[in-house]
């Protein structure tokens, strides 16, 4: 009885619903999670997150919510991946049924994306005030393993992307958007901050490389 009343709590006082909205990826980046660099890693299929679902859930947290008086603080709602943008017409369909069904309600948006498809979808992502992380390794040579399907350097396309976002939405730029850099051989922690701060104006979260369960070589 004492562990359901402290999941109940804790589903009360979620401020974050994140969803996973595609397990595709545009980009093959050598050093991904799900990659067969390691070895349990998870085979991806492109598999799309049912709009039901995500409404199922939502329905579900916005009621559990209101069923505590010291819940008065907002929900953000997250859109991962994969890449998030490989599926915008569920990212569309999630903000549309929250705007209509929870008016009342203070609820976020945020999203982790390459910016590879960036120019297509940022008048709808600065139009909804998304909290927005970009995953970038630095410059040309830093962004190295980040590259599509044929092997290509994303870097050329993902730095005009960001840069016409910052150019449109200079606002909505320097208070919305953050960065994220995986350090690896390519790259260097003072490198990848200097290019991002330099050019973007940004200090970028720096992550290391998961070490864990990365197949040895033979």
């Amino acid at each position: 009885m004492e562990n359901k009343i402290t999941v109940l709590y804790h589903l009360q006082h979620l401020s974050q619903l994140v969803f996973e909205v595609t397990d595709g990826c545009n980009l093959n980046c050598k050093y991904c999670a799900y990659s067969s660099m390691y070895e349990d890693y998870d085979k991806r299929e492109s598999k799309k997150l049912p709009f039901g679902v995500a409404k199922t859930a939502i329905d579900y947290i916005m009621n559990t919510r209101d069923s505590s008086p010291d819940v008065n603080y907002p929900l953000t709602v997250g859109f991962y991946g994969g890449e998030p943008l490989l599926n915008f017409s569920l990212i569309s369909k999630v903000i549309d049924y929250i705007e209509n069904k929870y008016s009342d309600k203070k609820v976020n948006f945020g999203m982790t994306t390459n910016a590879v498809l960036l120019d297509r979808y940022m008048d709808f992502i600065a139009a909804n005030n998304f909290h927005l992380t970009l995953s970038l390794d630095g410059d040309e040579k830093g962004q190295s393993y980040r590259v599509d399907h044929t092997g290509k350097n994303s870097f050329k396309r993902v730095f005009r992307n960001i840069n016409l976002l910052k150019t449109r939405y200079p606002g909505y730029f320097e208070t919305n958007v953050m960065f994220n850099s995986v350090m690896h051989n390519m790259n260097s922690a003072e490198s990848t901050h200097d290019f991002i701060k330099g050019n973007f104006g940004k200090t970028p979260l720096l992550s290391p490389l998961n070490p864990v369960g990365i197949k040895k070589r033979r």
